[in-house]
């Protein structure tokens, strides 16, 4: 798909880290290897990017839409709250300016 360099915008949303936090807890075996999996996957991203735009300007982002914490009654993950755990994120990003001279 970036090689045909027809987008202006792509945007690829990742359900897995959330499904698995809710069904267990956001720092479990399996919750960790699902977000380990979405960072693989931006950074193939951000390599398929650089090979196909070389010389081009473009940029790439890593948007958490929330955060995540143990949710005390139920044992499991959950985001649901105007609260640091739920709302503070970080996020990642690489933009690419090759020189014009």
């Amino acid at each position: 798909m970036l090689h045909s360099n027809k987008h202006d915008l792509i945007v690829a949303y990742q359900q897995e880290y959330d499904d698995t936090l809710h069904r267990t807890t956001p720092f479990s075996t399996e919750a960790v290897a699902a977000v380990e999996r979405h960072i693989a996957a931006f950074d193939r991203l951000l390599e398929t990017a650089g090979k196909y735009w070389s010389g081009k300007r473009w940029g790439a982002v890593f948007l958490p839409d929330h955060g995540a914490r143990l949710d005390a009654a139920t044992g499991k993950g959950e985001h649901s709250l105007d609260i640091p755990e739920d709302m503070e994120i970080k996020h990642f990003w690489r933009f690419s300016f090759p020189s014009t001279t």
